[in-house]
């Protein structure tokens, strides 16, 4: 997620009177998830290409947050290692 702490201000803008914030050419990726701390800061983090199948498709996001609370909840099975696999070639 936060890759890099380094932020520069660009510029201070307004909202429109819909909330509408324009980014201009900041904005250069096809989408963003939006996170806000406490302090009401505002990241937009961009999602690469490649991901946002899943930020697109709710089920997948559904079963990825189960998984996580089953982890959270010490529901795991050690399935071995798979480091025998590691130089097997992968047709995509």
């Amino acid at each position: 997620m936060l890759t890099h702490p380094d932020f520069q201000l660009l510029e201070e803008i307004t909202p429109d009177s819909t909330g509408i914030i324009n980014l201009g050419s900041a904005a250069t990726a096809h989408r963003y998830r939006i996170l806000v701390n406490p302090n009401g800061q505002i990241l937009l983090d961009p999602v690469p290409d490649p991901e946002a199948w899943f930020w697109n498709n709710p089920e997948a996001i559904a079963e990825v947050k189960i998984g996580i609370a089953q982890a959270a909840a010490g529901e795991v099975q050690y399935l071995g290692s798979f480091a025998e696999y590691v130089d097997i070639d992968i047709d995509d």
